[in-house]
């Protein structure tokens, strides 16, 4: 179990290292296609190799052998038998071996169960803030609530979203600000943020002791705020104006307390987004090329361990049991014997396997030349 989390890590660490290549690639071109990519590396840590692995195993070409059943063979020790079924495991005496990876399992659920009593908790909170909610008159896709709990305007929800404000933010920003806000939340609403970010959350979640998942999410943020700067710019408001709502809404309201929630001011990178928002820069469209390099990039990281597996599937083979005629005929009857009689369980030192390592295995090359 150990070995297939290891393989699985260093396997979704190589895939994140691939989308960072792409962004560095792509760094000029829009937040919205860096956001996908990061959010494709966060996925791949729910999606294991083993898994497309298996696939890959299944449409494999196997040819039809025939199914050898082993028996239960005998083992004389000091003129008494003792029988090991196959596939047997004989525990090891005196073993005080401590059990590490039972410990590994019991931290790594009471570390989930926490990251989901603390996520829960603060959804709950803002559950009981949208219950007390005021509905307004906005024409919009999605219900529009005022409440009054000082925060910030964001999109609350991932099946059901709602539009959440805070009462007296027309006080605070003009109605171009107050126009831009809301062109920034329905961008998220456009793009489903709340439930591509949920997704990484249950990664974050399910790896929370890998560094990376946590690397991760902070990336997405970055991406997600500011694809959605790129869209109300892109849909005509001024950068002036937008910045400023912007600064207004963090100098009046505090941060959402939900991760999966979509606010305006994106927690910590406000600096960085004012100064990307007055550059004006527009995204550079994305090439042919380098479209053609995200789609090869795509194919070759699913295909891969499929391929993998397809051509790795051991050829459904058995070795065919020894004959009895091409053995010697006193060996025959002589194991023959040791099978047919009565047999007793008896204290065995597992030292001792070396001694009769391979008894009990026929050579059918050695029988004929025995027989000849």
């Amino acid at each position: 179990m150990t070995l297939a989390v290891l393989n699985h890590l260093w396997q979704s660490t190589l895939c994140a290292a691939l989308a960072a290549v792409l962004c560095l690639l792509l760094r000029r071109n829009g937040a919205h296609i860096r956001y996908w990519l990061w959010w494709g590396a966060s996925v791949k840590f729910l999606v294991p190799f083993a898994l497309l692995m298996s696939l890959g195993r299944a449409f494999a070409l196997r040819s039809p052998a025939a199914v050898v059943t082993p028996r239960a063979l005998p083992l004389i020790i000091n003129g008494q038998p003792l029988t090991i079924p196959p596939g047997a495991v004989l525990p090891i005496s005196g073993s005080s071996l401590v059990p590490w990876q039972e410990l590994a399992v019991v931290v790594w659920v009471l570390g989930v169960l926490a990251l989901a009593v603390w996520w829960c908790g603060r959804w709950w909170r803002m559950r009981a803030l949208l219950q007390v909610g005021r509905p307004l008159q906005i024409a919009a896709p999605v219900p529009v609530l005022s409440t009054p709990a000082v925060i910030e305007p964001g999109l609350f929800g991932v099946v059901r979203p709602v539009l959440l404000l805070p009462e007296g933010l027309a006080e605070h920003l003009s109605v171009e600000e107050t126009r831009s806000i809301l062109a920034h939340e329905l961008c998220h609403l456009r793009r489903r943020d709340n439930l591509t970010y949920a997704l990484h959350l249950l990664c974050q979640m399910l790896f929370w002791f890998y560094p990376l998942t946590w690397w991760l999410g902070r990336r997405l943020l970055i991406e997600r705020e500011r694809a959605c700067d790129d869209a109300v710019l892109a849909s005509g408001h001024e950068p002036l104006v937008y910045s400023e709502g912007i600064l207004k809404v963090c100098r009046h309201y505090i941060g959402a307390s939900v991760a999966c929630s979509a606010g305006v001011s994106g927690g910590e990178f406000i600096y960085r987004r004012v100064q990307h928002i007055m550059r004006g820069q527009k995204p550079i469209p994305l090439a042919f090329a380098k479209r053609l390099l995200i789609v090869s990039a795509a194919i070759a990281t699913l295909s891969a361990p499929i391929a993998f597996g397809l051509f790795s599937a051991p050829v459904a083979s058995a070795r065919a049991a020894p004959d009895a005629a091409a053995m010697a005929p006193n060996a025959v009857e002589r194991r023959l014997y040791e099978e047919t009689r009565p047999q007793k369980e008896v204290a065995f030192d597992p030292r001792n396997f070396d001694k009769y390592v391979g008894y009990y295995e026929i050579d059918p090359l050695r029988a004929r030349k025995t027989i000849t």
